[in-house]
């Protein structure tokens, strides 16, 4: 195992930052780089109606102060949702936040002492490292690919390293596409019992999956005291409402919740009160799944190009695994090919993508790529791979032939 970078930022140089805003500017520019819901399947018309019947019914309700803990109703519809999931939790059990990553930052707060161990898989999502980047926490990294974790890695973390909070995306894992089999996760919560550990169950993607839908960890009925559950809505309905939630112990919610005082009073309360109307008359699940059948197409035409545009064979090919759920699909280049040297060739002929380097909490890996195929069409996708193959073989020479041409 590679050595944890202690002192190292989660996120990208600045000069990567700047080209990655200025391809998604470009129109010839098809950017892979977005780990983001489609546009066009935003529910737009349904949520102006619902913000339209807000201001109607409820407008000065809706414009005052809310409670820190969230709108009820909306924490209703949450309850209700997550029983659905086989997650069953009360009202009072659910803190409203302004997106998961607000929930991230309250429970960096509240679990993880300055300096203290932190187990995290490696690679896992950016910005949650960054969250937690703010605690200078001592990194416990836990290897995980597409196929699983490495558990005897996790129970290291735990004896060895001191662990007692692991951060943890078992659905839709970002950025492999990744889901936990079920022995994974009650090896995960047996371990937690075992060491005493909280854990977060990241559950953003859970219901972004291309299969039998997984249990979530708080769904298995164990080790309840030190599960939380973290939602949100950006994935499966809009971003732009800035919602997202945590479900767990009581007494945790209730110190999450003091802390989001401190930190913001509320989370909006108009935002609340429409997606609670749009709660009110459209069935979530059923707008989830005709999205989910579309992100599944475009999972499958991404993999498909990817195995026609890359050879398996040589020594320094690419590989990559098929993503189970989640809108992203980990690459790593072939010839070992520094993906942030790569990226501005790359941009002119016509793709972007997100060099993978800040998911990782060890020495990462200079030749991953995150590719986001949640928010392009089948023809964008082919075209993008195409254009990365062209790039490719500008600093490597021909890899293969049998990629036609969109």
């Amino acid at each position: 195992m590679k050595n944890p970078r202690a002192d190292v930022w989660h996120r990208q140089p600045a000069e990567v930052e700047r080209q990655l805003k200025a391809a998604v500017a470009e129109e010839n520019v098809i950017t892979l780089a977005g780990g983001v819901p489609a546009d066009e399947l935003f529910p737009a018309a349904e949520l102006d109606e619902a913000m339209a019947a807000v201001m109607r019914d409820e407008g000065a309700a809706a414009l005052q102060y809310g409670w820190p803990e969230g709108h009820d109703k909306l924490r209703e519809h949450i309850s209700a949702w997550l029983s659905e999931c086989g997650v069953p939790v009360s009202p009072d059990a659910i803190l409203v936040t302004a997106g998961a990553q607000q929930g991230l930052h309250l429970l960096a707060r509240l679990l993880l002492a300055e300096g203290g161990p932190l187990a995290v898989e490696t690679p896992t999502y950016a910005a949650a490292l960054q969250a937690f980047d703010l605690r200078r926490p001592a990194w416990r990294p836990v290897p995980r690919t597409a196929q699983g974790l490495d558990l005897d890695a996790l129970q290291d973390a735990f004896a060895r390293g001191g662990a007692r909070l692991l951060y943890l995306v078992a659905t839709g894992h970002n950025p492999t596409g990744g889901v936990l089999t079920a022995r994974e996760r009650n090896a995960v919560l047996s371990l937690a019992e075992r060491y005493d550990a909280w854990v977060i169950d990241d559950d953003a993607y859970g219901c972004i999956h291309y299969g039998a839908r997984p249990a979530p960890l708080r769904s298995l009925g164990r080790h309840l005291d030190r599960v939380i559950h973290l939602g949100s809505f950006s994935k499966v309905l809009a971003p732009g409402l800035r919602i997202g939630f945590i479900a767990g112990p009581p007494a945790l919610i209730r110190e999450a919740t003091f802390l989001k005082q401190a930190h913001d009073l509320e989370t909006a309360t108009l935002t609340q009160r429409v997606l609670a109307r749009w709660l009110d008359l459209h069935p979530l699940m059923q707008h989830i799944r005709r999205c989910v059948t579309v992100y599944q197409t475009r999972r499958d035409v991404l993999v498909d190009a990817i195995h026609a545009a890359f050879p398996r064979t040589t020594p320094d090919c690419a590989t990559w695994e098929s993503p189970e759920g989640g809108f992203s699909l980990l690459l790593r280049l072939p010839g070992r090919l520094d993906a942030r040297a790569l990226l501005p060739s790359a941009v002119q002929a016509g793709m972007a993508y997100e060099p993978a380097e800040p998911y990782f909490v060890d020495a990462g890996e200079p030749s991953a790529v995150r590719l986001s195929f949640s928010n392009v069409d089948e023809y964008g996708i082919r075209a993008a791979v195409h254009r990365l193959t062209s790039a490719i073989e500008a600093a490597l020479g021909p890899l293969r032939t049998d990629l036609p041409v969109p």
